[in-house]
């Protein structure tokens, strides 16, 4: 799989201690998001915003309505948000996942005093996701484990200020471009993460701008050209 810069890689250090593969036999290439996820003029959102009833301002997560998304902490996050003044709502984008049911956070969901500002939109076009990631104040990310998280990775190329967990690769991959909550499991560290993006325009800024940059890390002529080198070594050997 070339490795980009010099740095711990999680995803490989889990095949070493699963697998107990030499870690000296693995290589890292990252994957690369679709060019299609790029920041858009303000006129292509609106469609999408009136299509699954976002509301002028939203935060985004887009995934599996699983366990391991720890959605229950972005509810109560978003929850303490609402109780503080936002007047946006949540959007959460993606199936139901059957293996992992997330019976707690349904649940949840059920008694939440802003039910009527959730929006499941279950799975959408790939066309439309550009746009969502466009349009929302923030994308918040709380995920238990990712072997790279692509969908913060799309958010950053759109220019959306993105709010992640310190969880598997998240902290490797996203870097400067994110604002890494080191216990998302806490609603309350969660919201304050994503209130100080909602409140502060420059910090808010110049996040996007560290994401646009880090972004350009996973193109896919980065990923190319990481293939091509790795094919270059092994039969050079």
């Amino acid at each position: 799989a070339g490795v980009a810069e010099h740095q711990p890689d999680e995803t490989a250090e889990d095949l070493v201690r699963l697998y107990g593969i030499e870690r000296g036999r693995i290589r890292v290439i990252y994957p690369a998001y679709d060019p299609r996820f790029r920041p858009l003029p303000t006129p292509e959102l609106e469609p999408v915003r009136q299509r699954y009833d976002t509301g002028p301002h939203y935060l985004l997560h887009v995934g599996s309505l699983s366990a391991k998304k720890n959605l229950s902490s972005l509810l109560l996050a978003y929850e303490s948000l609402q109780d503080d003044g936002y007047d946006g709502r949540l959007v959460l984008v993606g199936r139901r996942y059957g293996k992992g049911h997330d019976r707690a956070f349904f649940a949840r969901l059920e008694r939440s005093p802003y039910r009527a500002d959730v929006r499941l939109t279950g799975p959408v076009p790939d066309e439309d996701l550009p746009a969502l990631y466009n349009a929302a104040d923030a994308v918040v990310f709380p995920s238990m484990h990712e072997g790279f998280g692509i969908v913060p990775v799309e958010a950053m190329a759109c220019g959306a200020p993105v709010v992640a967990s310190n969880a598997g690769a998240l902290r490797e991959v996203l870097g400067d471009g994110a604002l890494i909550v080191e216990d998302a499991t806490d609603p309350e560290a969660l919201a304050a993460a994503t209130r100080s993006l909602l409140e502060d325009d420059l910090r808010r800024d110049g996040l996007i701008a560290r994401a646009l940059m880090r972004a350009k890390r996973y193109s896919c002529s980065v990923a190319a050209e990481q293939t091509l080198s790795l094919y270059r070594e092994v039969l050079a050997s």
